[in-house]
């Protein structure tokens, strides 16, 4: 199943971290940290829109388990 993770570097030199395939229907997350936490953006988003893409914010200090065991 995933293909694993991938990094990815925006136009404007952010470093995301892009999930890996678990549904091809669905769409992937990009994930960033800000300082102690993380925050999301839809993959589709981050590649249509770059800076402007909009970002989730997410209290978790980790990444979600499709990130882990990837």
């Amino acid at each position: 199943m995933g293909n694993g993770i991938t990094i990815l570097t925006t136009f404007d030199g952010q470093m995301l971290m892009v999930e890996p395939v678990i549904n091809p229907a669905l769409d992937r997350r990009a994930f960033r940290r800000t300082g102690d936490a993380y925050e999301w953006a839809h993959l589709s988003d981050v590649e249509a829109n770059g800076a402007r893409a909009r970002f989730y914010g997410w209290a978790s200090k980790e990444l979600p388990e499709s990130m882990i065991y990837a």
